[in-house]
């Protein structure tokens, strides 16, 4: 068995890990260090998976806003399909693919007024943009992972993250009554209930609760199978518009043994899952014609994630353009048909090697430093390939400043941009605040050191309060920053607060968009600001989106934003600095 805490050579150890995660995300006090009973069952929990293994299991989300002004509850009913693709130094690599089935908006109410049959079309358009999700990781044979995992699922949610169909194990052998700090990633102390029947089987309630009490997680653990039988997350947090309450169920309906990859990349069930844990795990053998089945799939997921295994493993395999594919899949076989069709090199220059880090967007924490476990959430793009630097943009949410979401509100958008987005996290605070900014460029250093990023073409965006706060940062940091983007900010009636130096961005272009009808924050801040801006810098924009709130973010800009950070990537682009 691994050592507990192995997280990899560029990871902090687990125990560091959730207890960052859970000081910023949900304010639980820290555990200081496990305590791990060592008493009463004759042996430690192991999971018995094998390469071949397919489990199935029913995943239920309900999530429900109650605020001063808005209401919402809705019902989601997902298929999750979990299959072993491989084994190596006792890691078991597994990818998980959820496949919606059913979704319902049961109301919603907006100041008062049922909006339900309205808001539903626009419901079902967002949930079917997330009707397949599928991740993967490297995991010990006690659950523990070896890698970050995604954090925009398949339902919006800052708590999400924490829940999944091979949770970890206590590290010692227990007993009912016992308690210890468990792996969820956010720090909760655990508690094995009772035992129970299952199919004739004794198995364990396990229950676990953050120190604030607001994240409580529980599962159903049969130890003489191996095998998670149901898992439960239940928690509440508050939102702009009032408190979320979110729970979410898995529950096993079956395992399956001795499949294979092969029939996995040809089941539009498993396609996705098949295809994370190959990107993920590069010694995993590929098959050449289920791959290329996968390119020439008519879903713009497996074609992307296909064409991003073709990239990286430098295979040889035919590719065209159709006249649906989007800007991701332009840009990669655009990539394609530049690279050489050799066995990769050897990595020169700074930087990681690219193939170690597989495409997604994961939650992850500063990894030294003193600010060490500060969680921020990263996207890097299907193009990434070694000795490539791509541009960065880094995102900064409004309200509270959460990374969760900024990243739920646009990775549908971003993600198919190519480049890499960083959402740092403000920790319920303004992103002006000297100790938010000094993490914040701790954040962006940090990534900057782990990435080929390419310098010329770093942009910062932000809504509301990150709208501000990415004007501010480019005044303080000026040479950074090939652009700023501020949605619907505060910008000029903050000046007092938040003191922007206009004069440092003379040659920072910048652009600024603002809701007619916003009743937050009165759109001339923005006017005021593009009016200061335009005394000495020419590359400046407004933009006065007609009958629109404070609702303008990326995805929902009319494609502004997009438009301007390509142009100015264009304008600045460079292969000559690489990080």
């Amino acid at each position: 068995m691994h050592t507990r805490g192995r997280a990899g050579s560029r990871h902090l150890g687990i125990l560091e890990y959730v207890r960052g995660l859970c000081f910023w995300l949900c304010g639980a006090a820290l555990v200081t260090a496990p305590a791990m009973a060592q008493l009463g069952s004759p042996r430690a929990w192991l999971y018995d998976l094998r390469p071949g293994d397919h489990l199935t299991y029913t995943e239920t989300a309900e999530r429900e806003l109650t605020g001063p002004h808005a209401q919402f509850k809705t019902k989601l009913r997902f298929k999750s399909e979990v299959i072993v693709a491989g084994e190596k130094g006792g890691l078991l690599t597994a990818g998980m693919q959820r496949n919606i089935e059913n979704a319902e908006l049961v109301f919603e109410r907006q100041r008062g007024k049922d909006v339900t049959a309205r808001e539903r079309p626009g419901f079902q358009e967002r949930v079917a943009g997330r009707a397949h999700f599928a991740e993967a990781n490297e995991i010990q044979p006690d659950g523990w992972p070896r890698r970050y995992w995604q954090a925009v699922r398949e339902s919006s949610s800052r708590i999400l993250v924490g829940l999944h169909e091979i949770e970890p194990l206590p590290a010692g052998v227990v007993k009912v009554g016992d308690h210890w700090q468990g792996g969820s990633v956010f720090a909760m102390q655990f508690r094995f209930e009772r035992e129970l029947t299952i199919e004739q089987e004794s198995c364990a309630l396990v229950t676990g609760e953050t120190a604030s009490g607001k994240l409580r997680l529980s599962y159903v653990f049969c130890p003489t199978s191996g095998i998670m039988h149901s898992v439960e997350l239940e928690g509440s947090y508050e939102t702009f518009d009032g408190e979320m309450h979110e729970k979410f169920f898995l529950t096993l309906d079956g395992r399956k043994r001795g499949e294979d990859l092969a029939a996995w990349l040809e089941s539009p069930a498993t396609r996705l899952a098949a295809l994370r844990a190959l990107l993920l795990s590069d010694w995993l053998p590929v098959d050449s014609t289920r791959l290329q089945a996968a390119i020439d799939a008519t879903d713009p997921q497996v074609r992307t994630l296909a064409l991003s295994l073709t990239a990286r493993r430098r295979l040889t395999l035919s590719s065209r353009t159709r006249p649906n594919d989007n800007e991701l899949i332009l840009k990669m076989l655009s990539l394609l048909s530049e690279s050489p069709r050799t066995a990769p090199a050897e990595k020169s220059g700074p930087g990681p090697d690219a193939s170690s880090d597989p495409p997604g967007t994961f939650l992850q924490v500063v990894k030294q430093g003193p600010y060490a476990g500060l969680p921020y959430i990263l996207h890097i793009p299907e193009n990434y390939v070694r000795d490539r630097s791509l541009p960065l943009v880094v995102y900064l949410a409004g309200g509270p400043g959460r990374a969760f979401d900024a990243a739920n509100a646009s990775d549908a958008e971003t993600g198919k941009w190519g480049y890499f987005i960083l959402y740092p996290d403000a920790g319920g605070r303004m992103w002006w605040e000297s100790e938010v900014s000094d993490r914040t460029l701790m954040v962006l250093n940090e990534v900057l050191a782990e990435f080929r990023i390419d310098a010329s073409r770093i942009f910062i965006a932000g809504f509301s309060n990150g709208g501000t706060g990415a004007l501010y940062y480019a005044t303080l940091w000026p040479t950074h920053f090939a652009g700023v983007v501020s949605l619907m900010g505060a910008a000029e009636c903050l000046r007092e607060t938040a003191p922007l130096d206009f004069a440092k961005l003379a040659n920072v272009p910048v652009l600024l968009v603002h809701g007619e009808e916003d009743d937050v924050i009165p759109h001339f801040c923005s006017e005021d600001a593009y009016k200061s801006l335009r005394k000495r810098n020419s590359a400046v924009e407004y933009h006065l989106l007609k009958k629109r709130g404070h609702d303008i973010t990326i995805g929902s800009d009319d494609g502004l934003t997009r438009q301007f950070v390509h142009r100015m990537s264009e304008t600045s682009q460079s292969t000559s600095t690489v990080h």
